[in-house]
C-alpha cells in the first residue's frame, strides 16, 4: 500500500497515472482469471467426489444414491 501511495504522488502527469491504472487493471484481470480457475477446479473435484460416493466427512453414503 505505501508503494501505491508513492506511485500516486509521483504520477503528476497523466501518462504516469494512465500507466499505473493500466497495471492495476491487468492485476485485477489476472486475479479474476485465477479465481475463476480455482472455482472451476473446486467444482470439478466436488462433482468427482459426489460421483464416487464420498458425500460426507464421516464417510456416510459410500456407494449409495445421493440425497436427492
Amino acid at each position: 500500500m505505501p508503494l501505491l501511495a508513492i506511485f500516486l504522488s509521483s504520477a503528476s502527469d497523466y501518462q504516469g497515472l494512465r500507466l499505473l491504472l493500466l497495471v492495476l487493471l491487468i492485476v485485477a484481470v489476472v486475479l479474476l482469471i485465477v479465481g475463476g480457475v480455482i472455482a472451476v477446479l473446486t467444482l470439478r473435484s466436488y462433482r468427482k467426489a459426489r460421483a464416487v460416493g464420498d458425500y460426507g466427512l464421516s464417510g456416510e453414503g459410500n456407494g449409495q444414491a445421493g440425497p436427492f
